[in-house]
């Protein structure tokens, strides 16, 4: 290794606005403090996007934005930030969606989990790309959480998105039918671990 990033954080831009002398609260990093609803500490006054401090991510912000108007319009929504996807795009990329082993295991709970290595798939030995692993989390047969390691994570945490957010079991993945061959397949073949060993999978389980 002959440079490494450290991501150190970031601060709000909310200096000398005079958001204090109206009564809107600041946290100790200059972001602008809001309840689950959007509300900041004056209720009739709603705040959204990186300067709340929350994920700092265009598309979380315009989904704050959103529900910041539905709200102000006599809604009571929010936003469940546990089970929204990141990426980071590095070569290869990373990308997780939901909980991770720690988590479970933080909170006493049991976690079952699973690692297949991108040269299980397919498509990644045929293109060459099979650098990398799928990692699922789960509890009690549900899905809580994936990790993923491969050129194109960013493009196949999608697959993971809807069984975290909609809580899918593990045989609801596995009972889904994925194109063939594709990276993100990677992630129902992952989920037949729970069951199979690596050796066991065919190229296109069922």
């Amino acid at each position: 290794v002959e440079e490494i990033m450290v991501c150190v954080g970031g601060t709000g831009n909310t200096r000398n606005m005079g958001l204090e002398k109206i009564g809107i609260e600041i946290t100790e990093k200059g972001f602008i403090r809001v309840n689950k609803f959007l509300q900041t500490s004056i209720p009739h006054i709603y705040s959204a996007g990186d300067v709340i401090g929350l994920p700092q991510l265009e598309t979380v912000a315009a989904r704050e934005g959103h529900i910041a108007v539905r709200n102000i319009g006599g809604e009571k929504i929010s936003l469940d930030y546990s089970k929204i996807p990141f990426s980071v795009f590095t070569s290869p990329e990373v990308a997780w969606v939901g909980m991770r082993e720690k988590d479970l295991r933080d909170k006493g709970k049991r976690c079952q989990c699973r690692k297949l290595d991108m040269k299980n798939v397919p498509r990644a030995k045929l293109s060459k790309l099979d650098q990398g692993f799928v990692f699922i989390v789960s509890e009690e047969g549900v899905v809580k959480g994936v990790h993923i390691l491969s050129e194109f994570a960013a493009e196949m945490i999608h697959s993971a998105l809807y069984p975290v957010k909609l809580g899918l079991t593990l045989e609801e993945v596995r009972d889904t039918v994925n194109v063939f061959p594709t990276f993100s397949e990677a992630v129902k073949l992952c989920s037949f671990l729970f069951s199979h060993r690596p050796e066991e999978l065919t190229c296109c389980p069922a």
